[in-house]
């Protein structure tokens, strides 16, 4: 290269960053959103590592994922909804993080539930994301979509293992009519647990915590938050009371 053509440090500082800016798209302020996340090519991962239809420990991982990546992500998320290897992330509409440049928060969220989930399992993965621009009523909307996606997918999955040597009674089946297979299998699906059927809710819990002053030396309670879950068919109705909280 010839060193009279060559450009200095500032001058390629100011070209390349000016690149970067002009693809950086800055989201709208003032709206909620929802980030989801989805772990890529799970289905090889849990065909070779985890029990089928549905895997206990993985569900308590994927709720770990979700808990530690709402505590550390940097963005005020309200609360989250888990099924299977997606995870969708409800955020506050005072939402200012990183300036709103929705390149770093589809960078960030699922880099940090891809790092927890390979620290936890060993197994290494990664999510891939996408952000939603909706309204409060729109979340409701959403969260019940899910909800009812997974339901449908889990009669389908319990389904398609018990006539695993003969899958083709299922064509033309509706939900109804494979749930009386299972049924006719011994396969009560009444019995299976609700986060499985519907998936999970992931939200914040306030609690008071009894300390001890020792400057007055008595009894006070302190109040906390805490990370907790249920199924989202016992939180549906509770999300307006969700969508109020601050974060």
């Amino acid at each position: 290269m010839n060193n009279e053509n060559k450009k200095t440090f500032y001058e390629n500082e100011e070209y390349f960053r000016k690149i970067e800016d002009d693809l950086t798209f800055s989201l709208p302020e003032g709206n909620y959103f929802i980030i989801r996340i989805d772990g890529r090519n799970f289905s090889k991962l849990t065909r070779k590592f985890y029990e089928k239809p549905y895997d206990d420990y993985f569900k308590k991982i994927m709720i770990e994922t979700t808990k530690f990546t709402m505590e550390n992500c940097g963005i005020p998320i309200l609360f989250a909804y888990t099924q299977s290897d997606e995870i969708s992330f409800i955020i506050n509409k005072d939402a200012r993080a990183y300036a709103l440049k929705m390149r770093k928060w589809l960078s960030i969220v699922p880099s940090i539930a891809s790092s927890f989930f390979t620290f936890k399992t060993g197994h290494i993965v990664s999510f891939d994301a996408r952000v939603l621009i909706v309204s409060k009523e729109e979340i409701i909307d959403y969260v019940s979509w899910r909800s009812e996606d997974s339901y449908r997918n889990c009669i389908n999955n319990y389904a398609f293992y018990a006539l695993y040597e003969d899958d083709k009674e299922l064509n033309g089946k509706n939900q109804e009519q494979k749930l009386e297979l299972l049924k006719e299998r011994g396969i009560d699906f009444n019995e299976v647990n609700n986060d499985i059927k519907y998936g999970s809710i992931v939200y914040y819990m306030d609690y008071l915590k009894k300390a001890y002053n020792k400057i007055s030396g008595k009894e006070v309670f302190a109040q906390r938050r805490v990370l907790t879950h249920k199924p989202s068919n016992e939180m549906l109705k509770k999300l307006d009371d969700l969508l109020k909280e601050e974060c």
